[in-house]
């Protein structure tokens, strides 16, 4: 009598069990690189490495006074630590509000390919207007602006000798 009862119970704890696995998985994707909280850091920062070559970020403002654009901007730094010419392609995951943007698919638009010299290193900054090395944290001084950037990540992190 006991088995009878315990019986649809356990299968159906085993069912809920995989259905919220499911839901996990799909919340937050395994391939993403340091999609962790950041450091909120005017001072480069380490997300990741990959055979040899580091990519940093740190937060810093930018200001167009002639056309009235202020921000704050998340800049990417790639330094590659070998002797040997690299090509660095990943995949830029943003959430923006606490919601992720692009976790779900890829986005050709967020799919960036750099080419590193031997012992070189390039980075972003306000003067440089490359979406692969700086992107949008939140606007500064504008009225109605809402969307802040609440967390980033890489995926899809590749590095191949040129």
């Amino acid at each position: 009598m006991k088995l009878k009862i315990f019986t649809p119970l356990f299968l159906l704890i085993f069912l809920l069990s995989f259905a919220f696995g499911a839901i996990a998985q799909e919340q937050k994707p395994t391939d993403i690189i340091a999609g962790i909280p950041k450091v909120k850091s005017a001072d480069w920062q380490l997300l990741t490495t990959l055979e040899n070559i580091g990519i940093s970020y740190k937060y810093a403002e930018c200001h167009d006074d002639m056309n009235g654009i202020h921000r704050e901007d998340v800049f990417l730094k790639l330094t590659n630590a070998i002797n040997v010419p690299v090509l660095v392609e990943y995949d830029l995951v943003l959430w923006y509000n606490g919601k992720c943007i692009n976790c779900d698919a890829t986005s050709p638009e967020l799919h960036y390919t750099i080419n590193l010299n031997a012992q070189g290193e390039k980075e972003g900054s306000c003067a440089d207007n490359s979406d692969a090395m700086r992107f949008l944290s939140t606007m500064i001084n504008t009225p109605g602006a809402t969307s802040k950037l609440t967390n980033f990540g890489i995926r899809n992190l590749k590095v191949s000798s040129k």
